[in-house]
């Protein structure tokens, strides 16, 4: 059931109809259930995997509150490495996948979303510990935050201390957050369907038949394979937050106009804000504090393993440890290179500084974005190496392609103008004419340049 599909949208109505029908008491497990029907339906009986792993966080946190041991803390990160593990990186490691097909080992997938909850039990233990408090939330809030439906498969990962007390004031029903939700869902459909979907068609031509293209062609599909990343998961970004909003949830932004980065440092303080976060607070810092003695190799040493850490969450390929890498290079550059960089840009017209910076960072990443596409290092080499040739430029479907430029000139355009206020946030400062002429436009354009359909979102598989 993916979230750009009709049958989303009327499980989300139905749950949200018996939701505020219910007693306040009621609702947290409401959800609950839902959100493990909800998962049951995308996965089938991969939900005692969510269940075990519900089952035996919750278990180690009520161990570590009654005896303080650190103990504890290392068990439960130990679990969610192995369950992360067995699932995501032992099949790559000892070649499973290609195994005879029909065996049993090779018919072990990936549960969606088993990276995001996986690292929100890990992040909730960590704060306990930290924090020296005895006191664990209930089962049922436990649960719910670890299996909420809206950002289950796909994050954005939630922090127990801001999403737990939610559950707790169970809320009443508020006119305001509908509206808020509704405008936030009916952007991330539109960044999906009319943005995303239209530019896949074009990326898979291209990438899949690479060695029919050159030049211009590879690296217009490379830009085209960032933005589409980019629309398409910030867009389930999107749809999770406003459906969270709808039952008076609020998640943590993802995204903050990341294609305005002027530093790869600064592109990831604005992209996929919930992981990066993450690893700052539960990784970098730690570590940074342990080599705080080692000077400038103690700050590249954690740089350099928070990075690597990014990339294989990514997965079990050596194009996404490599892509770590590279992200870390750049990142403990920039570190390094302040004072050099800040007089080379002095010396510049300011406005040509920031857009040189700006140009930069986004040709970066989209050549680096070539290896999440690539499903070998092999791959990725001979797909950059024919940049350097020529060959006519193919544009696929040209209809498709100035579907995808109109929405994005859309989108680039409110980008700009709303910078890192929440798009929700900003559409409702607007006059009423020009919010309800967005509206329309956004409601017209869903069916006529795009569609809802199953399509599952590219972050599912991560």
């Amino acid at each position: 059931m993916s979230l750009v599909s009709v049958l989303y949208l009327i499980f989300l109505g139905m749950v949200l109809l018996v939701y505020y029908a219910l007693p306040q008491k009621a609702r947290p497990y409401l959800l609950l259930l839902s959100s493990w029907a909800f998962y049951a339906i995308n996965q089938g009986y991969y939900l005692f995997v969510l269940l075990l792993s519900i089952s035996i966080n919750y278990l180690l946190c009520r161990g570590w509150a009654k005896h303080g041991n650190r103990a504890w803390v290392a068990v439960s990160i130990l679990f969610n490495l192995a369950l992360l593990s067995f699932f995501k990186y032992l099949p790559a490691i000892f070649g499973f996948t290609s195994l005879p097909d029909g065996s049993l080992l090779q018919q072990i997938a990936i549960p969606i979303g088993l990276s995001f909850f996986s690292f929100q039990a890990m992040g909730y233990m960590l704060d306990l510990h930290w924090s020296g408090k005895r006191q664990v939330a209930s089962m049922a809030q436990y649960s719910l935050f670890m299996s909420f439906f809206p950002q289950l498969l796909a994050g954005p990962i939630a922090r127990g201390k801001s999403f737990i007390p939610q559950v707790s004031k169970a809320s009443c029903f508020n006119y305001a957050d509908m509206v808020s939700g509704s405008r936030r869902i009916l952007w991330g459909l539109f960044k999906k369907v009319v943005i995303a979907s239209n530019l896949s068609p074009y990326t898979d031509v291209v990438f899949q038949n690479y060695n029919d293209h050159q030049g211009i062609t590879i690296a217009l599909a490379a830009i085209a394979y960032f933005i589409q990343i980019y629309m398409d998961f910030s867009a389930y970004s999107d749809i999770a937050i406003g459906s969270a909003r709808l039952f008076g949830y609020r998640l943590m932004e993802n995204f903050r106009v990341p294609l305005s980065a002027k530093s790869v440092t600064d592109f990831w303080r604005r992209w996929h804000i919930s992981l990066s976060s993450w690893v700052r607070d539960y990784l970098f810092l730690p570590l940074q504090y342990q080599t705080r003695a080692w000077g400038k190799a103690g700050l590249t040493t954690a740089t350099m393993i928070t990075f690597l850490v990014i990339g294989v969450w990514h997965g079990a390929n050596w194009t996404l440890v490599i892509f770590g890498v590279l992200h870390g290079i750049a990142s403990t550059w920039e570190s390094h290179s302040k004072e050099l960089r800040a007089k080379l840009w002095q010396s510049l017209p300011k406005r040509i500084g920031n857009v040189l910076s700006n140009l930069i960072v986004f040709l970066f990443i989209a050549a680096s974005a070539i290896l999440l596409r690539s499903a070998s290092i092999g791959e990725a080499i001979a797909i950059i190496s024919r940049i350097a040739g020529s060959s006519p430029l193919y544009l696929g479907s040209k209809q498709l392609l100035v579907f995808a430029i109109s929405g994005m000139l859309l989108v680039f355009g409110i980008d700009t103008f709303k910078g890192d206020i929440p798009i929700d946030e900003y559409i409702g400062k607007q006059p009423k004419a020009l919010r309800w002429a967005l509206y329309i436009c956004l409601i017209i354009a869903l069916p006529l340049i795009g569609s809802l359909s199953s399509e599952n979102f590219i972050y599912y598989q991560y």
